[in-house]
């Protein structure tokens, strides 16, 4: 049994992790396999810190009590298993990419890069019970922003450097 991987091998190092796939996810904004990346990372986040059967109980605990873990659940769950589990995940309605000022489809597809054509986005579609605010979309990166936000403040203390 491995512990950690390679040199990531406490929560700190992964919350580290999180910290370079943000900043990739903002200079790439249209790269589907950082936001992959960044949300399946954030949602082991509990698992390391939490780890083994032991604390199943304690990760559910924790992320049923926070809205923003909720959604990373349903999003890595639906990347890794390509849909949600409807019976246990339904904060994420689905997912799609917003191209800018010209529609998707209008050309094809892959003739010209995502972005091309103005400011788009990775897109999060949220049920309207999930969300307190007015709006239900967000792109991937602002919510990614306030995961890695949610596991800052949750990982470190007064006391670290």
């Amino acid at each position: 049994m491995i512990t950690g991987f390679f040199d990531l091998e406490t929560p700190k190092d992964l919350l580290k992790k999180l910290r370079h796939d943000l900043i990739q996810m903002e200079l790439h904004p249209f790269d589907i396999y950082l936001a992959y990346n960044f949300f399946v990372t954030a949602e082991a986040m509990l698992d390391w810190i939490y780890p083994g059967n032991q604390n199943r109980k304690v990760r559910t605990k924790i992320r049923n009590s926070e809205v923003i873990l909720q959604i990373t659940s349903d999003l890595a769950t639906g990347a890794k298993h390509f849909s949600g589990l409807s019976d246990i995940h339904k904060s994420v309605v689905k997912t799609d990419i917003s191209a800018g000022y010209i529609p998707r489809g209008y050309f094809p597809k892959g003739a010209f890069p995502v972005g091309f054509f103005g400011d788009g986005m990775l897109r999060v579609h949220l049920d309207k019970e999930t969300t307190a605010e007015d709006r239900t979309t967000f792109s991937a990166f602002e919510l990614a922003s306030r995961v890695l936000t949610y596991w800052e403040e949750a990982l470190t203390s007064p006391t670290d450097d």
